[in-house]
């Protein structure tokens, strides 16, 4: 088969009303192609640069109880950031702790 651009990529993944922003993230957007280091074949990736600020933002007025609560929280809260950019949606009473 033939590789897929990164404009395909964008067109295909990114909801449209974050497509500029995303593509416009740091010096080179938020996704990128390179090769995959054990696999060794051209894989694109989101850049994790912006995660820890982002992070600690949403986090910063919560409180834990352990480890695994805050764990279980971070996922949650990440993958409602990140995941819909792939289709994956968490419900919202699931990261706010309510169901």
């Amino acid at each position: 088969g033939a590789a897929i651009s990164l404009n395909e990529i964008y067109g295909s993944l990114v909801p449209e009303e974050w497509r500029s922003s995303i593509m416009n993230a740091g010096l080179n957007g938020g996704i990128s192609q390179q090769d995959h280091p054990i696999l060794n074949v051209p894989y694109f990736y989101m850049h994790p640069c912006e995660t820890v600020p982002l992070m600690e933002t949403v986090q910063s007025n919560q409180s834990f109880e352990n480890a695994t609560s805050f764990l279980d929280s971070y996922i949650m809260t990440w993958l409602s950031f990140t995941g819909q950019a792939i289709g994956i949606t968490i419900p919202t009473g699931v990261v706010a702790g309510t169901i």
